[in-house]
Protein backbone atom coordinates (compact mmCIF):
# COMPACT_ATOMS: atom_id res chain seq x y z
CA UNK A 1 0.00 0.00 0.00
CA UNK A 2 1.55 3.77 -0.98
CA UNK A 3 0.69 6.27 0.74
CA UNK A 4 -0.02 9.70 -1.24
CA UNK A 5 2.90 10.01 -3.22
CA UNK A 6 2.81 7.28 -1.03
CA UNK A 7 6.02 5.77 -0.28
CA UNK A 8 5.18 5.09 3.34
CA UNK A 9 2.85 2.62 3.18
CA UNK A 10 4.40 1.47 0.65
CA UNK A 11 7.61 0.88 1.91
CA UNK A 12 6.18 -0.83 4.83
CA UNK A 13 3.43 -2.55 3.78
CA UNK A 14 4.53 -3.47 0.61
CA UNK A 15 1.86 -2.76 -1.82
CA UNK A 16 0.42 0.19 -3.90
CA UNK A 17 -2.29 2.50 -3.26
CA UNK A 18 -5.26 3.37 -5.81
CA UNK A 19 -3.81 6.42 -6.60
CA UNK A 20 -1.31 5.91 -8.70
CA UNK A 21 1.68 7.91 -7.10
CA UNK A 22 4.28 6.22 -5.87
CA UNK A 23 7.26 9.17 -5.30
CA UNK A 24 8.00 10.04 -2.16
CA UNK A 25 9.07 13.26 -0.30
CA UNK A 26 12.84 15.22 -0.76
CA UNK A 27 12.54 17.75 1.66
CA UNK A 28 9.81 18.91 4.26
CA UNK A 29 8.64 22.53 3.26
CA UNK A 30 5.90 22.84 5.05
CA UNK A 31 3.66 25.93 4.29
CA UNK A 32 0.74 25.96 6.23
CA UNK A 33 -0.39 25.73 9.54
CA UNK A 34 -3.48 24.15 11.26
CA UNK A 35 -6.79 24.86 10.44
CA UNK A 36 -9.42 24.82 12.39
CA UNK A 37 -11.16 21.65 12.92
CA UNK A 38 -14.99 20.97 12.48
CA UNK A 39 -15.08 18.92 15.62
CA UNK A 40 -12.71 18.53 18.21
CA UNK A 41 -12.05 16.19 21.31
CA UNK A 42 -12.10 16.87 24.22
CA UNK A 43 -8.79 17.97 25.48
CA UNK A 44 -7.15 17.39 22.28
CA UNK A 45 -4.89 20.16 20.31
CA UNK A 46 -6.22 20.22 17.28
CA UNK A 47 -2.53 20.69 15.84
CA UNK A 48 -1.76 16.82 17.11
CA UNK A 49 -2.58 15.04 13.89
CA UNK A 50 -1.09 17.84 11.14
CA UNK A 51 1.98 17.54 13.61
CA UNK A 52 2.01 13.54 13.41
CA UNK A 53 1.38 13.98 9.82
CA UNK A 54 4.41 16.12 9.40
CA UNK A 55 6.38 13.58 11.48
CA UNK A 56 5.80 10.98 9.34
CA UNK A 57 6.70 12.60 6.19
CA UNK A 58 9.65 13.89 7.55
CA UNK A 59 10.11 10.41 8.88
CA UNK A 60 9.84 8.85 5.13
CA UNK A 61 11.99 11.89 3.47
CA UNK A 62 14.73 11.07 5.94
CA UNK A 63 14.93 6.81 5.08
CA UNK A 64 13.74 6.71 8.69
CA UNK A 65 11.68 3.53 8.87
CA UNK A 66 11.66 3.04 12.80
CA UNK A 67 10.13 6.65 12.59
CA UNK A 68 7.26 5.97 10.14
CA UNK A 69 6.82 3.10 11.93
CA UNK A 70 6.05 4.07 15.73
CA UNK A 71 3.48 6.92 13.71
CA UNK A 72 1.13 3.67 12.53
CA UNK A 73 -1.99 2.79 14.14
CA UNK A 74 -1.25 -1.46 14.96
CA UNK A 75 -3.22 -2.20 12.46
CA UNK A 76 -1.76 -0.41 9.78
CA UNK A 77 1.95 -1.90 10.86
CA UNK A 78 0.29 -5.63 10.29
CA UNK A 79 -1.47 -5.11 7.20
CA UNK A 80 0.48 -7.09 4.83
CA UNK A 81 3.21 -8.43 7.22
CA UNK A 82 3.53 -10.73 9.50
CA UNK A 83 4.92 -8.70 12.14
CA UNK A 84 6.42 -5.20 12.86
CA UNK A 85 9.75 -6.36 11.99
CA UNK A 86 8.93 -7.46 8.62
CA UNK A 87 7.15 -4.33 7.85
CA UNK A 88 10.50 -2.21 8.63
CA UNK A 89 12.71 -4.91 6.97
CA UNK A 90 10.73 -4.33 4.09
CA UNK A 91 11.01 -0.71 4.22
CA UNK A 92 14.53 -0.54 4.72
CA UNK A 93 14.71 -2.79 1.43
CA UNK A 94 12.69 -0.37 -0.43
CA UNK A 95 14.69 2.56 0.13
CA UNK A 96 18.20 0.77 0.07
CA UNK A 97 16.65 -0.15 -3.41
CA UNK A 98 15.75 3.81 -4.36
CA UNK A 99 12.41 2.54 -4.69
CA UNK A 100 10.29 4.05 -1.57
CA UNK A 101 8.14 6.13 -3.61
CA UNK A 102 9.49 9.55 -1.58
CA UNK A 103 12.26 10.21 -3.97
CA UNK A 104 11.56 13.15 -6.18
CA UNK A 105 8.74 14.58 -3.63
CA UNK A 106 8.46 17.33 -1.72
CA UNK A 107 5.89 17.93 1.30
CA UNK A 108 4.34 21.14 1.34
CA UNK A 109 1.04 22.48 3.56
CA UNK A 110 -0.26 20.07 5.79
CA UNK A 111 -4.06 20.63 7.29
CA UNK A 112 -6.37 19.86 9.53
CA UNK A 113 -9.77 18.86 7.84
CA UNK A 114 -11.75 17.58 10.60
CA UNK A 115 -11.26 15.68 13.72
CA UNK A 116 -14.40 13.79 15.39
CA UNK A 117 -13.59 11.78 18.76
CA UNK A 118 -10.52 9.73 17.97
CA UNK A 119 -10.65 10.16 14.25
CA UNK A 120 -9.05 12.44 12.27
CA UNK A 121 -8.68 13.70 8.97
CA UNK A 122 -5.50 15.89 7.49
CA UNK A 123 -4.60 17.17 4.09
CA UNK A 124 -1.06 17.50 2.93
CA UNK A 125 -0.04 18.72 -0.41
CA UNK A 126 2.91 17.18 -2.29
CA UNK A 127 5.15 18.21 -5.08
CA UNK A 128 5.95 14.91 -6.80
CA UNK A 129 8.64 15.72 -9.90
CA UNK A 130 6.58 19.01 -10.94
CA UNK A 131 3.41 17.39 -10.29
CA UNK A 132 1.45 18.83 -7.91
CA UNK A 133 -1.10 16.90 -5.68
CA UNK A 134 -3.88 17.20 -2.16
CA UNK A 135 -4.29 14.00 -0.49
CA UNK A 136 -5.92 13.06 2.49
CA UNK A 137 -5.08 10.99 5.56
CA UNK A 138 -7.09 9.84 8.57
CA UNK A 139 -5.56 9.79 11.90
CA UNK A 140 -6.52 7.54 15.19
CA UNK A 141 -5.74 8.02 18.19
CA UNK A 142 -4.25 4.68 19.76
CA UNK A 143 -3.55 4.51 23.55
CA UNK A 144 -3.74 8.32 23.45
CA UNK A 145 -1.62 9.54 20.65
CA UNK A 146 -2.73 10.16 16.99
CA UNK A 147 -1.13 7.58 14.46
CA UNK A 148 -1.39 7.81 10.84
CA UNK A 149 -4.06 5.20 9.69
CA UNK A 150 -3.17 3.59 6.41
CA UNK A 151 -5.87 1.18 7.07
CA UNK A 152 -8.72 3.29 6.74
CA UNK A 153 -6.94 4.90 3.80
CA UNK A 154 -6.56 1.35 1.87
Amino acid sequence: IALVGGGAAFMLLGGDDDNGDDAAPSSTEQTGDTDTPATDAPGTSAAEPVDVARAFFAAGLASDCQGMAALLTQGSLLMENDTVEDGIAECEQTFAEGDSGFEGMTVGNVSLVSVDGDVAVVSVDFDIDGQASTEQFHLKREDGAWKVDLEADA
